[in-house]
């Protein structure tokens, strides 16, 4: 879902974790949130308890989000995972037999989280092709500001190539297929750089995102750059200034 650019200057690891310190400070912040790094940091203290097979499951996807963030690749090494969560390896393969089932259940969960946050409906919206980039971009980046780059960590890694589920890329393209086909329609971009412009466009929020999840940036500063790198970078996309629709043959009559 990212497509990296030099000209944003935003770059930063997908894995970057604040420091203890700085992840206490950013969890009482209105909007921000626990760090993963935080989470799995206090879920490896566990002792082994006896929980429903719901509750399991869902603490399992929890802390394998965490580990895959705070490695920043995958797979990650399941030993780790069962300390964390006070369980068995064994245990583990039960719910879920295989790391692609088990990332496929982290995305998904992931997704149902945008879907709650309005994401999917922000982006089918998109008869304006501006405000619905913008609002999809700042949703996302409120997103990424509690959970993490999961989702893009997961869609990109070479790992996970392939693996992903029919029902999470249908999830996926219910969110890029409405803002690329309206590129497409508005800044007259063929089909192909229109997905290009979605993913350059997605890697804004992203990025900004890390910045404040790393500490070098305030939130308010950072949706303020989300607003304005979106708008220059519409802009750039667009018809240049001065262009006509005249064949370049029909002007050298």
């Amino acid at each position: 879902m990212r497509s990296g650019t030099g000209a944003l200057m935003l770059r930063r690891s997908p894995s970057a974790q604040p420091s203890p310190r700085r992840a206490a400070r950013l969890a009482s912040e209105p909007g921000v949130g626990h760090s993963a790094a935080v989470d799995l940091a206090e879920a490896k203290t566990a002792r082994r308890v006896r929980l429903a097979p719901d509750e399991r499951r869902a603490q399992l996807v929890s802390l394998a989000a965490a580990a895959a963030l705070q490695r920043g690749d995958l797979p990650i090494a399941l030993g780790d995972l069962a300390k964390a969560a006070g369980a068995s390896k064994g245990l583990i393969y039960a719910y879920f037999p295989t790391q692609y089932d088990l990332f496929n259940a982290v995305l998904a969960a992931d997704f149902e989280a945008m879907a709650q946050a309005a994401i999917p409906q922000a982006a089918s919206a998109a008869t304006n092709l501006s405000q619905a980039a913008e609002r999809c971009a700042m949703l996302y980046f409120e997103h990424i500001l509690v959970r993490g780059p999961v989702a893009h960590l997961i869609l990109r890694d070479p790992y996970m190539r392939g693996q992903a589920s029919a029902a999470n890329r249908a999830f996926r393209d219910r969110i890029a297929g409405p803002l690329a086909r309206a590129a497409h329609r508005e800044l007259d971009l063929p089909p192909h750089e229109a997905i290009a412009a979605f993913n350059l466009a997605v890697a804004i929020p992203e990025e900004a995102a890390l910045l404040v999840r790393s500490g070098d940036t305030d939130p308010s500063v950072a949706r303020e750059m989300v607003t304005q790198l979106m708008r220059s970078t519409l802009a750039a996309l667009g018809p240049k200034a001065g262009a006509s629709n005249v064949h370049p043959a029909d002007g050298a009559r």
